[in-house]
Parts: C-alpha cells; structure tokens; sequence
C-alpha cells in the first residue's frame, strides 16, 4: 500500500470512531431518561393494579379466616375482607378494620411498599369510618371508590367506600 492509501485510511478509522463517539454520547442520555420514564410507568401500573386488587378484596371477601373481626390477636389475621356477600359490608368488620394498626392492614392487604387512606361514607356525605393518612401532595395517588351496601345489625344502607394508595 503507498503512503496515500495509508493516511486515507487511518484518517476514515480516526472519523468513524469520533462519529461513533459522539453518536454513543448522544444516544447515551437519551436512552436513560427513557429508561427512567418506563419504570415511572412500570411503577405506576403496579400502583394502579395494587388499587384494584385492594378494592375488591376489602368489598367482595369476608377475610381469613371467616370471622377474623372477633380475633384478639392481629397475628391471628391471615387475609382482610370486610363483606358478608359481593358488596355487602359488615358493620362489625368495617368497625374492627378502622382499629387495626396502619401496619397491620398495610401487611394483610400486601401494600407494605405505599401508604394507604380507607373511608367509608353514607351517601348523605356522613363518615362511617375511616382509617390511614390523606395524602398531602403526592406525586401519584389512585383512589377507587364503588358503592356498596353497609349491613349494621341487620339494617343496610347504601353506602361508597373509597381506598387511596400512594408513594
């Protein structure tokens, strides 16, 4: 190869590698600002999911075991619900839900990693119960409400129920 040769090549090698460079630290940022976005979204899908899955246990179980709302012991809880059928809240354990620790419910519903607000009202805007932390600020809150049936002692009125999770 004559020395021209040489230098073309060795000037295209050297051209290539700072298109490449700059190519790498271009696309570098860019690919983790995406990467940062997806598990925001990631993260919020499982909130999401997290809200209904907590929802529909409190409203459409009665909890494990049967009648853990005469239960002492908390440890004794195995898994929360507080109807008596689809929809059909129990008085007794809507009222034995409110005094349980914060920890205790995070726990038996699987929602260690957020916090958590549970208010149940008439339809007339009148507190039934209520138990967690409003959230003050948050940067992602799901809240579900559903309309259920509140069975005090044989007396049922309608009623919402609404549970927010949050980070």
């Amino acid at each position: 190869m004559n020395k021209k040769t040489q230098l073309i090549a060795i000037d295209l090698i050297i051209a290539v590698t700072i298109f490449v460079f700059i190519i790498v630290i271009t696309i570098f940022p860019l690919w983790n600002i995406y990467e940062v976005k997806l598990n925001e979204r990631v993260d919020k899908t499982k909130m999401e999911l997290k809200s209904f899955q907590v929802a529909d246990k409190l409203i459409k179980t009665p909890g494990i075991p049967n009648g853990w709302e005469t239960l002492e012991d908390e440890d004794g809880i195995i898994s929360l619900g507080l109807a008596m059928r689809n929809k059909e809240i129990l008085k007794e354990k809507s009222e034995k839900f409110t005094q349980l620790s914060e920890e205790t419910i995070k726990t038996k519903l699987k929602i260690k990693e957020y916090n958590f607000y549970f208010l149940l009202k008439d339809l007339n805007n009148n507190e039934i119960g209520s138990r967690g932390s409003i959230p003050q600020n948050p940067k992602t809150v799901f809240s579900i409400k559903d309309y259920v049936l509140y069975n005090d002692n044989g007396v049922k009125q309608d009623a919402v129920m609404e549970i927010k999770i949050w980070k």
